[in-house]
């Protein structure tokens, strides 16, 4: 039942560490959210749906590079 919570708070808290270091990706990351959410809107729902999150490409970029790229400090 709690298989794998650990993990993915650990990723959960490490992506939003990495946010936090790079307020420049935090604010383009934010900026494409609220356009998906704008979109969503305008076509008369009330929320984005799982198709406008996948035609968010720097949102996708952003969780990939997480996912593959681990930054390790060796000193």
């Amino acid at each position: 039942m709690f298989a794998g919570h650990e993990s993915t708070a650990n990723t959960i808290g490490w992506s939003l560490l990495e946010l936090a270091k790079h307020p420049e990706v935090q604010s383009r990351l934010r900026t494409e959210i609220r356009e998906a959410e704008a979109a969503a809107l305008a076509r008369g729902d009330p929320e984005i749906t799982i198709t406008d999150i996948d035609h968010m490409t720097y949102l996708h970029a952003v969780t990939k590079v997480r996912g593959v790229v681990r930054t390790v400090s060796l000193s």
